[in-house]
């Protein structure tokens, strides 16, 4: 998925959820469910095959233990400074489906978004 199409959909998806906003932070369009962040696109160095190459990835949280499931593909790593935390990236490259990973940055933003955005996502 090219990453212009992957940022559309990120603004499509974005303007479904309750209180979410888009900025641009150290030159990335970065997603936030009220002030925390939910899901950022942005350059990273990756690792494939023993060369690094500069790639544009999805970078969104999910539980460290599905973070280690899904890192044992090669399009999905760590993210740099924050991977402890749960953060992973995808690069967009190969990205199919967009319904796996609008699937992931729900679950990112459910684990950002307070409990009244989520009485109001889920219709409470």
């Amino acid at each position: 998925m090219r990453y212009e199409e992957t940022l559309g959909r990120l603004r499509q998806l974005a303007k479904t959820l309750p209180e979410t906003s888009e900025l641009i932070t150290h030159g990335n369009p970065t997603f936030k469910a009220g002030k925390k962040t939910f899901a950022v696109i942005e350059r990273h160095q990756h690792s494939v095959e023993d060369r690094y190459l500069d790639v544009p990835a999805l970078s969104f949280k999910v539980e460290r233990e599905f973070q280690q499931l899904l890192c044992q593909d090669d399009n999905y790593f760590v993210a740099p400074y924050v991977g402890r935390h749960g953060w992973t990236c995808v690069v967009l490259e190969s990205v199919k489906e967009w319904d796996e990973i609008e699937d992931l940055v729900m679950e990112s933003y459910r684990s950002a978004a307070l409990k009244r955005m989520l009485k109001v996502l889920d219709g409470e």
